[in-house]
């Protein structure tokens, strides 16, 4: 009888799997690779401008780090002590080779543990990001519980969500439903499975949840977390799967209209957020 396995499984061995490639998601111009880079990009204009300590929350190969440290910090900053964190053991390895290539290995280190657990005293923590990380957790609870235990008063956290209103994930949960039903009804269906790959792929096991703006904010002041400033990126007008079959028009129309990324009008039409909320200062007013 199969055993089902945990979602924290099946993302650890996703990620294992994919550290020694990952990187090179952000290269080329394939679509995913323009989601990456504006992503990296508007996380990167967010930080405060010391960031102090900080910590990068499923940092995976050190992507974000090794452009702090390169773009946003030519600089020395004595302040700066910055710290990868993640679960896979993999993901670290290429950190540590990643960022050791730009000749920042002395300026960061990386630790090999959970989200839920992180070793970093109470009230310690200056700066938090966390890139792609929220919508596999099993315990999101948990998580935001020891990012505000960690951080200090006044202290930064960035989280980047899927977005879950806007029309390419709409369309994208409506093909991954039909072609769930479609698996179910033929298991064996050699056609089937050369369509799914041709437009997909769609019936994977591992969760991934979608967000709102305002739900999830009214979340981040349940632990202290006052959002200051939200941005929406990567705008996809063509649903899948014609951003596969035309990448370099799909990036062409998204890199017009990224500027949109903090008007009303438009932002639906991204597929991610960032929210960028501040540490209460513990007195009972919210941190200006």
């Amino acid at each position: 009888m199969a055993v089902e396995r945990s979602q924290e499984h099946l993302v650890r061995e996703h990620f294992e799997k994919v550290a020694a490639n990952y990187a090179s998601f952000y290269r080329g111009e394939s679509s995913e690779a323009h989601s990456f880079n504006i992503r990296l990009r508007r996380v990167s204009e967010m930080l405060p401008p010391k960031v102090g300590t900080m910590v990068d929350v499923g940092c995976g190969p050190g992507i974000l780090l090794r452009w702090v440290l390169e773009e946003r910090h030519r600089s020395p900053d004595p302040s700066a002590r910055l710290v990868g964190l993640d679960f896979a053991a993999e993901m670290l390895r290429e950190a540590d080779r990643f960022v050791e290539v730009g000749g920042n290995a002395r300026r960061s280190y990386f630790l090999c543990g959970e989200a839920g657990r992180l070793p970093f005293g109470e009230g310690t923590v200056d700066t938090v990001t966390c890139m792609g990380l929220m919508e596999y957790l099993d315990d999101e609870e948990s998580v935001l519980a020891e990012v505000s235990r960690a951080m200090r008063p006044e202290g930064v956290v960035i989280i980047t969500l899927p977005n879950l209103w806007s029309p390419y994930r709409l369309w994208h949960r409506l093909l991954n439903r039909v072609f769930r039903a479609l698996r179910a009804m033929f298991p064996h269906s050699g056609m089937l499975k050369n369509i799914e790959f041709m437009v997909g792929p769609f019936t994977k096991g591992i969760a991934h949840r979608e967000y709102s703006e305002g739900a999830y904010k009214k979340f981040l002041r349940r632990f202290e977390l006052e959002p200051v400033d939200v941005c929406y990126y990567n705008f996809k007008l063509f649903l899948t799967p014609l951003d596969k079959w035309f990448p370099k028009l799909t990036v062409s129309v998204s890199r017009r209209l990224e500027r949109l990324g903090r008007s009303p009008a438009s932002r639906f039409l991204a597929t991610a957020f960032i929210i960028k909320a501040r540490k209460g200062t513990g007195d009972g007013h919210r941190a200006v």
